[in-house]
């Protein structure tokens, strides 16, 4: 169960760099995502749950535009991160 496509574009490798704060119970970083694209035009769809995301870059450092979908109980919610034709 996932709002994920695989077969449009997936995460082949992610590369966390993470700094943990156990007194706010939260973790702070990035998630680097290299990615294998089947289809130019789609978005990459990924599962989140109480992610506060404040930006997406590409390889080039250009801002991506990205949404939040609808909350599901089981799923979390989409996050769908919209590409360029060479990110």
């Amino acid at each position: 169960h996932s709002f994920a496509r695989p077969d449009e574009v997936r995460s082949t490798h992610i590369d966390l760099d993470l700094v943990l704060d156990f007194a706010d119970q939260r973790a702070r970083g990035t998630a680097t995502h290299t990615l294998l694209r089947r289809d130019r035009n789609a978005p990459f769809v990924v599962d989140s749950h109480g992610l506060d995301v404040q930006r997406v870059v590409d390889q080039n450092r250009r801002e991506l535009p990205f949404r939040r979908g609808a909350h599901d109980a089981l799923l979390g919610e989409p996050l769908t991160i919209e590409l360029r034709p060479d990110t």
